[in-house]
């Protein structure tokens, strides 16, 4: 990643940045033309150029990077993501991040030991509770990056992505509402979600400078507790609608929902 002048890290370096290899013109699965940029690793202290979706291509790389590079446009200062991350754990003492948890250090210290005692067969999985609340987002993301420190995604006994339900119901009999079978048919959905996810508000037809009224989510979907609080606020919208929800019940998201209209 690409630090700026007071150390901060910023987007990811693009080999184009460092005339390591230029973009390319591809189709996206609607046929429709986008400019590709390729990603940058370090190996035997060299940049190499790669395709992050390339399912063939076995990246590799240095782990810990902290190093300056020649740019189009002069010096170009990076590290990698896990530098950064340990960076970051190196902010606080073990004593410390115990205190801000309420327990003492020792709890933290057994529960890692047993928790990377077993290789890649041990894993976290988060639901309810640590997600679906206003900081959620950021706290599923924090416990995943112990799954990545793990090297346990798609690994037998690890990690590995669920596909239990769908949003319309139809998935099985055990849900009682199929959208699917409901008189009339239900409209397809179209222009912005409610709760701005899968997009970028800087690409949006509602885009009004920064910052933003509220949050933007381009690379995460369901924030339930954004629902109402963005209804409330009609962010894009102009109407009420009755809103069904199952298993996201308002009232724990106290942080949104105090500032709403009763």
């Amino acid at each position: 990643m690409k630090i700026d002048g007071n150390g901060e890290p910023g987007a990811f370096l693009r080999a184009s940045e460092i005339g390591l290899k230029p973009k390319e013109v591809r189709k996206d699965k609607d046929g429709r033309s986008f400019e590709f940029e390729f990603l940058v690793a370090i190996r035997d202290g060299e940049p190499v150029a790669f395709d992050p979706n390339d399912t063939r291509l076995r990246v590799r790389g240095e782990l810990f990077v902290d190093t300056v590079l020649k740019g189009e446009h002069g010096p170009v200062r990076v590290k990698s993501s896990l530098q950064l991350m340990l960076e970051a754990s190196r902010e606080r003492t073990l004593a410390e991040y115990a205190a801000i948890c309420g327990i003492e250090p020792g709890i933290i210290e057994a529960v890692a030991r047993e928790f990377t005692s077993h290789g890649k067969k041990a894993c976290v999985e988060v639901h309810r509770g640590v997600a679906q609340h206003t900081n959620g987002f950021y706290a599923v993301s924090a416990l995943m990056n112990l799954n990545l420190l793990m090297g346990n995604f798609d690994w037998k006994g690890g990690m590995i992505a669920p596909a239990a339900f769908n949003y319309d119901g139809s998935s099985n009999d055990r849900q009682p509402y199929n959208l699917k079978k409901m008189s009339p048919k239900t409209g397809k959905p179209f222009g912005l979600s409610v709760i701005r996810h899968g997009t970028a508000y800087e690409e949006s037809t509602i885009f009004a400078g920064y910052p933003a009224r509220r949050n933007w989510w381009p690379l995460s979907s369901d924030i339930y507790q954004e629902i109402l609080p963005s209804i409330a606020d009609a962010i894009h919208t102009r109407s009420r609608s009755c809103s069904p929800t199952w298993g996201a019940h308002p009232m724990p998201f106290p942080p949104e929902m105090r500032a709403l209209p009763p």
